[in-house]
């Protein structure tokens, strides 16, 4: 099924997204509840392609489920067999938060593409990368954050940007850089 830019693409895309969330793996990194809450999604446009179990949305798209908040200019959800694998962000900005647990602030990861990999558990963030939690900031090309293992490794993205000279990939393009707030005494 295919959709342009139809008025009801959107709630459609909604109601698709509520249905494979529901049967999605729980975001280890959010708040419990997360899954059960409804899907709110707004895009320009939406290509739902059931066949192969691809959704792609486009143009200033917003997501809300629960504490979950992720917006970009192109979203791709990856649904093969009514399972769902990978989310894309692309076409930065790209912006994924959420609330670990109540009472936590906040976790913000921004970057260029942000990659989220249901079977991993994990979220990659990439170009510019930044995530930040009660004022403790980690900023790097590329962040890898793996939800099951509570992990963080930042570095250099693993391939050279395009159009970058030969032996680009054997040089840093920029260092890990870390913001730690010391902790309150008790």
């Amino acid at each position: 099924m295919n959709r342009r830019n139809p008025k009801g693409a959107v709630a459609s895309a909604a109601y698709l997204l509520l249905a494979l969330s529901s049967s999605a793996p729980q975001l280890a990194l959010a708040l419990p509840g997360d899954q059960e809450q409804p899907v709110d999604l707004e895009a320009d446009s939406a290509d739902l392609d059931d066949k192969r179990g691809i959704s792609i949305y486009r143009g200033d798209v917003r997501y809300a489920q629960g504490s979950i908040r992720m917006s970009s200019k192109v979203m791709t959800i990856y649904n093969p067999d009514g399972e769902l694998s990978k989310v894309v962000l692309e076409d930065g900005p790209a912006r994924y938060s959420w609330l670990p647990k109540k009472g936590d602030e906040r976790v913000k990861a921004r970057g260029k593409t942000i990659e989220y990999y249901a079977d991993k558990d994990q979220v990659v963030v990439v170009g510019d990368a930044e995530v930040v939690q009660a004022g403790d900031t980690f900023r790097a090309e590329r962040i890898v954050y793996d939800m099951k293992n509570d992990r963080v490794k930042a570095g250099t993205a693993a391939k050279p940007a395009k159009g970058a000279a030969k032996g680009a990939a054997d040089k840093p393009r920029s260092r890990v850089r870390m913001t730690f707030q010391p902790k309150a005494k008790k």
